[in-house]
């Protein structure tokens, strides 16, 4: 998504897109998720978003190439991603990494199936057999 223009409030982020929707991100959010806050090598976190004002005072932002340079009242300065801001606009909903398409089995591809879904198991048996040779076991026990 490409970007129109910027819009500098204290508090908040306006973004124009070129599709001609805005987008405004709370100052507080631009810094928890500034790239320069996570660690180059293991992504953790190093800022602490406790040690900042409730919402940092925004002073400037540039566009520069794919990045929104972002420069703040206390002196930092933050390259935000164009794709970053596209990827989290408000109002979108977030992409589901667990969203994976469904893999169906028909009853005649018995071969493809694993072993606890009722296909052979280690002994070459059924479970469903084993499941119903042991419950025998137990029900015909003395107690």
């Amino acid at each position: 998504m490409t970007i129109h223009t910027v819009l500098v409030r204290a508090d908040t982020l306006v973004v124009s897109w070129a599709d001609g929707s805005s987008s405004s991100y709370p100052t507080i959010w631009l810094r928890d998720n500034c790239p320069s806050g996570l660690h180059p090598q293991t992504h953790e976190r190093l800022l602490d978003l406790l040690a900042l004002e409730a919402a940092p005072v925004l002073t400037s932002a540039q566009l520069d190439g794919d990045h929104v340079v972002l420069s703040y009242g206390d002196g930092h300065v933050s390259p935000m991603p164009v794709g970053l801001l596209s990827a989290h606009r408000p109002g979108q909903r977030a992409a589901d990494a667990a969203a994976i398409a469904p893999q169906l089995w028909r009853g005649d591809d018995r071969a493809n199936r694993p072993a606890s879904c009722g296909g052979p198991d280690f002994g070459g048996r059924p479970r469903a057999e084993r499941m119903a040779a042991r419950h025998r076991q137990i029900r015909h026990r003395d107690c």
